[in-house]
């Protein structure tokens, strides 16, 4: 997959749901950050780098399924910070 315009791939880092008490509950939070896979060459000039872990919104996007793997189709304004 290869991000066009001004849009940013963003391979998802799922994280299983822990209860305030400690319990695993087998249900996974919404994702809020993951691994830039493809920058769109509309933003090659902001801090994105392939390979960097970014925050964004976890009702941001478009989610994608691709070969078992998720990832979301993200606007670069969508991302609030690079880690």
């Amino acid at each position: 997959m290869e991000a066009l315009g001004s849009k940013v791939i963003v391979k998802v880092d799922k994280k299983d749901f822990v209860s305030s008490t400690g319990i695993k509950t087998g249900g996974v939070e919404k994702p809020d950050r993951g691994e830039v896979m493809s920058i769109g060459c509309e933003i090659s000039d902001l801090p994105l780098k392939v390979g960097v872990t970014v925050i964004f919104s976890e009702y941001a996007g478009k989610a994608i399924n691709e070969g078992g793997v998720d990832y979301i189709l993200l606007n670069y304004n969508e991302i609030y910070s690079v880690l």
